[in-house]
């Protein structure tokens, strides 16, 4: 049984509303908002929903490049991917997900961080 299976807040029209609501915001935004000029919206979502179903369903295959490879060239600082964190957030509450669901696909995220970082120190 997979996590999915235990918690079906994790399905695909669910992650790919929240993610929606998520760029709507994080692409406004004055902190982080930079990070995603120029950038097909629309894709993004797509291959984050893959990420995060794969994740949580074990079945879902990620076709997205590495997330090192995508990230490290933007130079993200631990600030900017801690916004990321609380848009995140925010999207799932207003999406009305269980506080155990948001806890678990906040967990998801920050397994990334290293990844991302690539270990900045700012």
């Amino acid at each position: 049984m997979t996590y999915h299976d235990k918690n079906p807040v994790f399905k695909r029209e669910i992650i790919e509303k929240v993610l929606s609501d998520y760029f709507a915001n994080a692409i406004n935004d004055p902190m982080i908002g930079y990070l995603f000029n120029g950038k097909d919206t629309k894709r993004l979502i797509a291959k984050e929903t893959e990420l995060t179903l794969g994740f949580f369903d074990q079945e879902t295959r990620y076709t997205g490049r590495g997330l090192r490879q995508v990230h490290v060239p933007l130079k993200i600082k631990k600030g900017e991917f801690d916004r990321r964190l609380v848009l995140l957030r925010v999207a799932m509450e207003k999406n009305n997900l269980p506080e155990n669901a948001i806890d678990a696909w906040l967990k998801h995220n920050e397994m990334a961080r290293e990844i991302v970082l690539e270990n900045l120190d700012c």
